[in-house]
């Protein structure tokens, strides 16, 4: 003991040792203190109170008077006051700071109430501290109080005891109770912490989290971390964390959350962080993604693994259990064995890929961020697309640099098919960059068809400029295409606008506007077209079409068509398809068009086309005439109607001169393989048919070999009818008839003409293809003798019998040019003698026999 007056007393007390009579437990502890007296009060000065067993250290002034004495030496509850406090129970945490302490020793048990207390800077209004068993098994109790943010000096008093907090607060009103048990033996110490933060601004790592509400706390070795709504700002993108709730325990964290992106796209995030082994653990459950209207994700788990133990590694796979579904432009892709991998600023991916039609591909990717670049590849292993486009185990490479500008290269040569024909495309290369668009790309197929494609777009002015160079372009027969380069601009601004100067061909679609196209020289298409033969003109064709935004109806209206078709280029080699065909729902018109068809020519005012489904509606308005020609197909049936057919229509059809005068009615039904029709004849004078002139010149030389008495002059009866100048005259008359299209036969079942001298009723089987007839005919012939002979009734009756006319039968066979014919005429001859000598014996019984003759006249 050191003791000193010098006007107050000091006393320097080293190494006190103060024993407990019950427990014999000895407390060692070293003091300054000074005494001094002003007026009737006792000031002591505690310089440095060293609980040194207990590492204790307390300074402060105490203000006493002789009544509060005597209470300290004989009561055994006794309460002090110091001013000025300075109190530590750990020299390895700062000192507790307080402008007056409060001192309750009762029962071997010191309470310290603090007013103004501070830590390390920070307020800690309400905080108390109590010492248990001070004399014998010490346990320091601090319940610490703050309303300060949780900043490093804060968080680091936290953390000594274990407690890691990892976050830090920037603002924010704060509610923080922090409650310490501490046994001074070997005890296990005993925390508890509360945070209860509002409106605040936090960091994690290097992103800063806003919360309304946020949550805190340590309870037996576990810390939580709950709050309703978190918001962060991640990679430029604003999230939210709804119903967050992160737990740490045992250097092991559980984060489960859902998140929400600023698209209003939401997934459920379950995550085990393991930090002795320094990886994660997780799933990610997409509840709902979308991109625009070209990607939509719902409800699809990814595992991923991340590993930070040197270079940060993470391994994204999806579930095998249930393969990991994407909808891009609402076709559905399945992604298998999907696996993300970063590791040293690396990042690949790996997938095999499936869409709803069973295409399938391997995705690889490969991304270094060190150097702004990613290089991947596209392996389809199937792609197949409507029957119409396939490809497989082909490869597309890509290389993105994004360092300054982003660049994208992607480089093929590929083999694809389409429609049955192999394609091959050469040095394929798109490049991208500053906004720029190229696309370079060679074509070729197994037809030695070639075209190369040279594009560029401007994205920023929303231009597009380019040209086909075709070396060769053929299509089944039909189309051929040869050293043609054909350049184009498009501008899409606003909708788009296409423009082939060549052709004069403009094509313009407005956003929510209609589908116009033009083409100004129509004809320099139609001049590669291996089936039509343009005829010369000094007009040049015109096209002109228009649609409804969804093409769901098309107009389309041609001037000045001026061609010649030839079927024989038309035909395909391919087995008829017994499926139905479905036409577009399209209106075209061609006006003032001169079509010739196999040499076959008709120049028309109109012609209106008008399909939808399975119905096809064609009207063909011949120039000059007052007629129209309507076909109608629906579902491969065919019906055809033309009513007054002129004699100059006709004859231009058939390249001859056919008929002269009168019209001719023609309607048809059936389908593409047999039609059966029917002619009507008003009226018309058929002329320079070969078989009709043999057939009546054969007749009108016959009768006289039948009856002697009809033996007159030839030349007189047939001068009479005009035949050898004018032809056949037809009054009326019909040719019904089933024509078999496939084989090109004629079965004509019906023929019934009715003319001045000569009638006709029979039927004839004709095979187009060979040139062959077979035609057996009734002839009613002598027409103006029978009239004249029935008007003198005893001879008429004798000569032509009942029925009032000259019949005979005919058969024709032969070929086109060149027919034999026989009449049964001639055969009968005797029997006609003999049934003139019949009725002359019959003439007195007259009277009583019914005059067929006289109704049959009348008729």
């Amino acid at each position: 003991m050191y003791l000193k007056y010098d006007k107050k007393l000091i006393l320097n007390l080293k190494n006190l040792t103060i024993t407990d009579k019950l427990t014999k437990i000895k407390q060692i502890i070293d003091t300054n203190l000074s005494f001094d007296k002003i007026d009737e009060n006792y000031l002591i000065t505690i310089s440095d109170l060293n609980y040194k067993s207990l590492g204790l250290k307390l300074s402060g002034d105490i203000n006493l008077n002789n009544n509060q004495i005597d209470n300290l030496i004989n009561n055994p509850i006794k309460t002090l006051e110091l001013n000025n406090l300075i109190f530590n129970y750990d020299t390895n945490l700062s000192d507790i700071k307080s402008d007056i302490v409060y001192l309750n020793y009762r029962n071997d048990n010191l309470s310290l109430k603090f007013k103004n207390p501070s830590m390390a800077g920070i307020k800690i209004d309400g905080t108390t501290v109590l010492l248990e068993n001070l004399t014998t098994s010490l346990i320091l109790k601090l319940d610490l109080y703050s309303k300060n943010l949780l900043d490093p000096n804060l968080l680091n008093i936290v953390k000594y005891y274990g407690v890691e907090i990892p976050i830090v607060q920037y603002n924010g009103i704060n509610n923080i109770n922090f409650k310490l048990n501490l046994p001074f033996d070997n005890n296990p110490l005993d925390i508890y912490l509360n945070a209860n933060i509002k409106n605040t601004l936090v960091q994690y790592d290097d992103i800063n989290f806003s919360s309304e509400l946020l949550d805190i706390e340590y309870k037996n070795n576990e810390l939580t971390i709950i709050s309703p709504a978190v918001n962060f700002i991640l990679l430029e993108q604003r999230f939210l964390l709804n119903n967050m709730k992160m737990n740490l325990k045992d250097n092991y964290i559980k984060l489960n959350t859902i998140l929400h992106d600023e698209n209003n796209n939401n997934y459920n995030l379950f995550s085990n962080v393991d930090l002795d082994k320094q990886n994660v653990l997780g799933d990610i459950e997409i509840l709902n993604y979308r991109y625009e209207d070209i990607i939509k994700i719902k409800k699809q788990n990814l595992n991923f693994k991340l590993n930070f133990k040197s270079d940060i590694i993470v391994d994204l796979i999806s579930k095998d259990k249930s393969k990991f579904k994407i909808n891009i432009k609402d076709k559905n892709i399945s992604l298998d064995k999907l696996k993300v991998n970063i590791k040293n600023n690396c990042i690949s991916t790996t997938s095999n890929a499936m869409d709803e039609n069973n295409n399938s591909y391997k995705l690889i990717s490969n991304i270094n961020l060190n150097k702004s670049l990613i290089i991947g590849d596209v392996y389809i292993n199937n792609f197949i697309y409507d029957n119409f486009l396939k490809i497989e185990k082909q490869n597309i490479s890509y290389t993105v640099d994004y360092k300054v500008d982003s660049k994208v290269n992607l480089k093929s040569n590929s083999k694809i098919k389409i429609a049955d024909n192999n394609i091959s495309l050469h040095n394929l290369n798109i490049f991208y960059t500053n906004n720029k668009l190229k696309v370079n790309v060679g074509i070729e197929d197994e037809n030695n068809n070639s075209i190369v494609l040279s594009n560029n777009t401007n994205l920023d002015k929303n231009i597009s400029f380019g040209k086909l160079d075709i070396n060769q372009l053929t299509y089944d027969k039909y189309l051929l295409v040869k050293n043609k380069n054909i350049s184009y601009d498009l501008n899409f601004t606003s909708g788009l606008d296409l423009n082939i100067p060549d052709l004069g061909l403009k094509y313009t679609n407005k956003s929510n506007t209609k589908h116009i196209l033009s083409i100004d020289k129509f004809n320099k298409i139609l001049e590669n077209i291996n089936f039509i033969n343009l005829k010369k003109s000094k007009v040049s064709s015109k096209l002109v079409a228009f649609s409804d935004t969804e093409f769901k109806k098309t107009y389309i209206a041609i001037n000045d068509l001026n061609i010649d078709i030839n079927s024989t280029k038309m035909k395909s080699d391919k087995e008829d398809d017994n499926s139905s065909t479905l036409y577009p729902n399209i209106d075209l018109k061609l006006f003032n068009s001169k079509i010739q068809y196999d040499n076959n020519k008709i120049q028309t005012d109109f012609i209106q086309v008008k399909g939808k489904n399975k119905k096809l509606k064609i009207t063909i308005k011949p120039s000059n005439e007052k007629f129209n020609i309507q076909i109608d197909i629906e579902d491969k049936k065919i019906n055809i109607l033309a009513k007054n057919m002129s004699d100059k229509f006709i004859n231009a059809l058939a390249k001859k001169n056919l008929f002269k005068d009168g019209t001719l009615d023609f309607t048809a039904k059936g389908t593409f393989d047999s039609i059966e029709a029917e002619i009507n004849f008003h009226k018309t004078t058929l002329q320079n048919v070969r078989v009709l002139n043999n057939l009546i010149s054969f007749i009108n030389t016959t009768p006289a070999i039948i009856n002697p008495i009809l033996a007159l002059p030839t030349l007189f009866r047939m001068g009479e009818t005009n035949f050898d100048l004018k032809g056949y005259y037809i009054k009326s008359g019909n040719i019904n008839f089933i024509y078999d299209i496939k084989y090109n036969y004629l079965d004509i079942f019906d023929i019934y003409t009715k003319s001045k001298m000569t009638d006709f009723k029979g039927t004839a089987l004709i095979d187009i293809k060979e040139k062959l007839i077979d035609i057996n005919v009734d002839v009613i012939f002598l027409k103006d003798y029978s009239k004249f002979i029935n008007h003198i009734p005893i001879l008429g009756y004798i000569i032509t019998g009942d029925d009032g006319n000259f019949v005979t039968t005919v058969d024709i066979k032969g070929t086109f040019e060149e027919q034999s014919f026989e009449t049964y005429a001639i055969k009968n001859a005797a029997k006609g003698t003999f049934n003139v000598i019949k009725r002359t014996l019959s003439v007195p019984f007259l009277p009583f026999i019914d005059n067929k003759k006289d109704n049959k006249e009348k008729e």
